[in-house]
């Protein structure tokens, strides 16, 4: 799999380019920032940015090479398959300036050893990254929780200023380029039909290729909006549990929600913040920042249902084996990901933007620009095995809800139609919105 001089070239280029990433999401911020109040969903700075080396370093340079690790007590400190949640907040955690000079030589190494790596190392280091970049991600919602700046990591793919600059002046034309296509506001008809689903590589819980029964469906080309969920915040959607499960209804009121997490009201209308600024709701925009349980309240109320995950996986290439909804190549002028963002704009990329990343079948931005919720419980599929990291998934199963297609800060590098991401249903933090299909006679 890992075999040719290519991808040992391409792995070389995600150790550094993620490892830059990382930095750009915690170096900007002071120490002040790094941590803060108790809360069961963020994570301090300083200790996240030690696991992600520490990762490295367990699962690449002890896992594959049988190395030492640096430190003799590090296990007991930033794995977080034994380390609990709330000790993160009151270790006492290696100086910062140490973790500096851990990451830049497990990172050497590495390096070092990539040149004659066999393909196990090399799965194991792609295992890393990856993991480094939901990281990443992670560093940047919680800085989205924290109205902290939003962070400005260089893009993925990009070595040089030039380069970046063409690139932002491209993502800016086509943002105000829009030319609505009609057709974007309507459902695509998709037949019932055996259809494969899986991936012959990737993560652990999208393996192998088999096959589903879909019935027939019709699917949004597009997110529901903002202006389309705020109708459903103006009429008391919040208030009235015959569109919630009881499980939602119970959760919206302990947690006492009343509109999406980022949502205000300001001068008697509605404002959105992203992270520290605030701007108006935008019809382009898809809504983000709701739970499982505001995307099924809000269908109920508009009388449509959420997509199963597999009913997602097929309009994404409508059976053609493709990778990406726009073919088999990790093109990221297509998408709005790895942080692809041009200075001053919303991070979100308008809907109708992006056209040459549409699906086969016209549906716009699955991949990217927001996380979207699926009806799909987590469940292993048939014949599931742990990969190496065997706590990623398997701990997981039965108790969250599946998300496909990646958001405007998840690296394309580890997207694919065939990924599943997994959450918990009351989580809103996370940069998930959701797309709907209609309802048939069977389902209302």
């Amino acid at each position: 799999m890992f075999a040719t001089d290519t991808i040992r070239d391409a792995l070389a280029s995600w150790v550094v380019d993620a490892g830059h990433r990382s930095r750009a999401c915690v170096l900007d911020l002071p120490e002040s920032q790094w941590t803060f109040e108790y809360s069961r969903l963020l994570t301090p700075f300083d200790w996240e940015f030690a696991h992600v080396t520490w990762f490295h370093e367990r699962f690449v340079l002890r896992e594959a090479l049988g190395q030492l690790p640096r430190h003799s007590h590090i296990d007991g400190l930033y794995d977080s398959s034994v380390v609990p949640h709330a000790d993160r907040y009151h270790l006492e955690l290696l100086p910062f300036d140490d973790v500096l000079a851990w990451d830049d030589d497990v990172r050497q190494r590495e390096l070092a050893a990539l040149e004659t790596a066999d393909d196990r190392f090399m799965q194991l280091l792609a295992l890393a990254i990856f993991h480094e970049d939901m990281h990443a991600e992670a560093f940047t919602w919680m800085r989205q929780s924290l109205a902290y700046p939003r962070p400005r990591p260089t893009p993925e793919f990009e070595t040089d200023k030039k380069r970046a600059r063409t690139r932002a002046r491209a993502a800016a034309s086509v943002d105000v380029d829009l030319d609505l296509d009609l057709d974007c506001d309507c459902d695509l008809a998709v037949d019932g039909a055996v259809v494969r689903v899986g991936s012959t590589v990737g993560f652990d819980n999208e393996l192998e290729p088999h096959d589903v029964l879909l019935s027939s469906f019709r699917i949004s080309r597009r997110c529901v909006d903002e202006i389309e969920f705020l109708a459903f915040v103006e009429d008391d959607g919040y208030e009235r549990d015959e569109f919630w499960c009881p499980e939602g209804a119970s959760w919206k009121r302990r947690a006492d929600v009343h509109a999406p997490a980022t949502w205000a009201k300001a001068n008697g209308g509605w404002c959105v913040r992203e992270f520290d600024r605030h701007r108006t709701l935008s019809a382009s925009c898809p809504v983000i920042h709701v739970s499982w349980y505001e995307a099924s309240a809000w269908c109920r109320w508009a009388g449509r249902r959420l997509p199963t995950e597999h009913e997602w996986e097929y309009t994404a290439s409508l059976g053609d084996g493709r990778r990406f909804p726009w073919g088999d190549a990790a093109e990221p002028g297509r998408s709005r990901t790895g942080f692809s963002v041009p200075e001053g704009s919303s991070f979100l990329v308008a809907q109708e933007a992006l056209r040459t990343g549409r699906s086969p079948g016209g549906v716009s931005q699955m991949i990217g620009n927001v996380w979207e919720w699926t009806s799909s419980v987590f469940l292993p599929y048939t014949g599931f095995r742990p990969g190496t990291y065997e706590n990623y998934s398997a701990p997981f199963f039965g108790s969250r809800r599946v998300l496909r297609g990646g958001s405007w800060c998840t690296t394309l590098r580890m997207l694919s139609n065939s990924m599943r991401n997994f959450f918990e249903p009351e989580r809103r933090d996370i940069f998930a919105g959701f797309r709907t299909c209609a309802l048939d006679h069977d389902d209302s």
